[in-house]
């Protein structure tokens, strides 16, 4: 991976990130649809099963997963302005 180092580069990286930004909302889907599991299955092991430590591995790996959509949100967001 090379630093881009020119205002030219630099301005053409940013032209083509905006327009992969559209891919972002399909990642933020599945990031989704990852934490919604996580905290679901970690809801059942603790209660059905009586397995505390498995859900709290399931609820960090929501935790995580929830972190994540809000940093490719966020993304998105600064890739929309102009």
């Amino acid at each position: 991976m090379t630093l881009v180092s020119g205002p030219i580069e630099r301005r053409a990286t940013w032209e083509h990130n905006r327009y992969q930004r559209k891919w972002l909302p399909r990642y933020m889907k599945r990031w989704a649809i990852l934490s919604t599991a996580g905290f679901s299955l970690g809801a059942i092991s603790e209660q059905a099963f009586g397995a505390p430590m498995l859900a709290v591995c399931l609820y960090t790996a929501s935790c995580i997963s929830i972190a994540m959509l809000v940093f490719i949100a966020g993304m998105w967001a600064c890739l929309e302005r102009n």
